[in-house]
């Protein structure tokens, strides 16, 4: 801009109401650049859908406040609800948070299972994925997008439906409910709301073959990725009118509820779980993680995966944590150690490894791999069924069970440091 009013002020003749005109359009198109950047996105919501095995998108982030920015401003901006940013990021003044503060941005998604086709909702992690359809000569892609969805009174119903209409500026029929309570309070209600700022329904809304169900804009986008509403799931407006570009009738939608999911990325397995929104099922006890983990992870996983996947579920974070070594799992192990116990104190690991020398069994290790938490280590051994003859022998004699523990010659804590997830495994002293 300076440049061009220096050629202005270069010509022979000023005309000084021209050179005011001129740096008004100057300053009404920064202005309308700095409103349309309220409505940038740090990252775009497509990306290419992961080969067959694979169902790890995108990649967490982190940046640091700069300004006086809302969490929902924040959360508009990287394509995320705001209950998901809040939950990523605990403790943060959601009005405010003071500048500097460094806020993890849950930019990775794990896919739903099932089909990967047309849309998907689903309502455990307040989320749609969409599978374009695909083009000739180029890769198959993925879109997903933060919704709101209805209260826990009054839920989307879940199943299998398909687009009936694409609707612009539709016009919103005030469900009968809310009809019935305004009259009884104001003695006076519409039954339908017409186009505008004040229709909640935003400028475009996909009507579904489910009765009175839409997937629609909003006129409140600071409520995207809430519990919010009379059933029906909202977008932001700048990504219903990107869903609606792609969308057509008859495009399948599955809605689902699911509240802990699992898949790979690069032979390292993820896991997400969310806190179910049924009062009955908020306490997520062992045994229906194990049989949830197990019914969907055939390979067999070790200890300290068991203890990261209790990990994830307990934090609950909503979006995916790397759990395990999947190709690492596939090796069997040449040596094994057999563990005789685990304790908080040094001394009581050493008490147990003095007990099993008594018995002539194999040099024993101890090694405390974590603060507070020491393991009693016998072996290593070079086959199981050494180690399970030795694990009898200690049993028949002390009544103390042994735990056979594969011994890794090589440590994988590169590989899943590149995860965000470090791996302890244990090495002789």
């Amino acid at each position: 801009m300076e440049q061009a009013l220096l050629a202005y002020t270069k010509t022979d003749l000023i005309n000084p109401a021209l050179l005011a005109h001129f740096a008004l359009r100057q300053c009404f198109v920064v202005l309308l650049l700095l409103s349309l950047g309220t409505l940038w996105r740090a990252e775009a919501a497509i990306y290419p859908l992961p080969s067959h095995g694979d169902a790890v998108i995108g990649r967490l982030q982190q940046i640091n406040v700069t300004g006086s920015e809302s969490l929902a401003t924040i959360a508009r901006r990287y394509d995320i609800g705001i209950d998901a940013l809040t939950l990523a990021n605990p403790g943060v003044d959601e009005k405010q948070p003071a500048a500097g503060t460094n806020l993890t941005i849950p930019s990775r998604h794990l896919l739903p299972s099932g089909s990967r086709s047309g849309i998907v909702i689903n309502l455990a992690e307040k989320r749609l994925f969409y599978y374009h359809s695909p083009e000739r000569g180029k890769p198959l892609m993925v879109s997903t997008y933060p919704v709101s969805i209805g209260y826990r009174d009054c839920p989307d119903p879940m199943g299998d439906y398909q687009i009936e209409q694409r609707l612009h500026k539709p016009v919103w029929t005030l469900p009968k409910a809310l009809h019935e309570s305004q009259l009884a309070f104001s003695g006076e209600s519409a039954k339908a709301l017409a186009p505008g700022p004040k229709n909640p329904l935003g400028q475009y809304a996909l009507k579904l073959d489910a009765p009175d169900f839409l997937i629609h804009g909003t006129n409140r986008p600071n409520t995207i990725g809430t519990l919010v509403g009379e059933g029906c799931v909202r977008l932001y407006p700048e990504d219903i009118r990107m869903l609606i570009q792609h969308t057509h009738k008859g495009v399948p939608v599955r809605i689902v509820n699911e509240w802990f999911k699992s898949g790979e990325k690069d032979g390292i397995l993820f896991m997400e779980f969310h806190k179910p929104r049924s009062k009955a099922h908020l306490k997520l006890d062992l045994r229906t993680l194990t049989n949830r983990v197990t019914t969907q992870i055939p390979q067999r996983l070790l200890a300290d995966d068991w203890r990261r996947i209790r990990s994830a579920a307990s934090d609950a974070t909503g979006y995916p944590a790397p759990v395990a070594h999947l190709k690492a799992q596939q090796i069997v192990p040449k040596l094994w150690w057999l563990e005789l116990g685990s304790f908080k104190r040094i001394e009581e690991a050493r008490a147990r490894v003095l007990q099993a020398e008594a018995l002539g069994l194999p040099i024993s290790v101890k090694r405390c791999d974590r603060p507070g938490q020491c393991r009693a280590l016998a072996g290593p051994f070079s086959s199981l069924k050494r180690l399970n003859e030795v694990s009898r022998k200690m049993l028949s004699i002390t009544r103390l069970r042994g735990t056979a523990r594969p011994f890794h010659a090589e440590s994988i804590e590169d590989e899943m440091a590149l995860a965000q997830q470090q791996v302890a495994v244990a090495q002789p002293n």
